[in-house]
């Protein structure tokens, strides 16, 4: 029974090798037989009395807040955040970036950070200096840049003509959990341009800056998602509307 256990795992290592895959799962190959229990990565929670998206012009993205991780590593995680947003949203993506001159505007003591609690008008009046429709505040609880990596942290999408919270993305990406390495395995697939493999996906799971892009690509992929619900229903009124003649008010 052994030998042929290990004769099906031979044969299936070389007919994946051979169509071009990697048989991946969890840290190490004992794995390949296991599925992977299923935990959301990304958790979405909305506003009950959250208006249509009426196009989203302009975007603003401060830089993220932490009281546990250092200002190089928040500077990674915004750096790849800002341009996931801009692969995933059809909108103008401003960014504040992490410097003196924006501390004045973008301190604790002006938005009056309690835990990972940002104060909605706050962060909308910032909003409302460059024009933008929303802004998009960022708390990382906790970025581990070595191996096992893992980050965890908060979005909040602010409306800024309501002052008011309209979205919550909570993210946890831990490396050591077997559908974080799967995850991570599918964007190497399908975003990265570079051998998909076993050395590839180890270097991913080493670097920090490639392990905020996965991670960013991840949460922009989910938020444009559910922004993107309402722009469609909005379309779909507007549509309706002009069919029977009618004008927008």
């Amino acid at each position: 029974m052994k030998r042929l256990m290990l004769a099906l795992i031979a044969a299936g290592w070389c007919m994946c090798t051979g169509a071009g895959c990697v048989m991946w799962r969890g840290i190490d190959f004992g794995h390949w037989a296991r599925t992977p229990e299923h935990i959301p990565l990304v958790r979405v929670f909305t506003a009950d009395n959250r208006q249509d998206w009426n196009g989203m012009d302009q975007i603003l993205v401060l830089p993220p807040y932490s009281k546990e991780v250092s200002p190089e590593l928040r500077k990674l995680i915004h750096r790849s955040l800002v341009q996931e947003l801009r692969n995933y949203l059809p909108a103008n993506v401003l960014s504040l970036e992490i410097d003196e001159g924006s501390q004045c505007y973008t301190g604790t003591e002006n938005i009056r950070v309690i835990g990972d609690v940002l104060d909605p008008d706050e962060v909308g009046r910032l909003g409302s200096l460059v024009n933008a429709s929303h802004v998009i505040a960022v708390y990382v609880h906790e970025f581990r840049p070595y191996p096992p990596q893992k980050i965890s942290l908060r979005l909040v999408v602010v409306d800024v003509e309501l002052l008011q919270d309209i979205v919550h993305l909570d993210g946890v990406f831990d490396a050591s959990e077997q559908q974080v390495v799967l995850a991570l395995s599918d964007h190497l697939q399908a975003r990265r341009a570079r051998r998909f493999d076993t050395q590839s996906l180890g270097i991913m799971l080493q670097s920090p800056a490639e392990f905020s892009g996965f991670v960013s690509a991840r949460c922009a992929e989910t938020g444009a998602r559910e922004l993107k619900s309402g722009l469609s229903l909005k379309k779909k009124v507007a549509a309706a509307d002009k069919r029977e003649g009618k004008v927008a008010e």
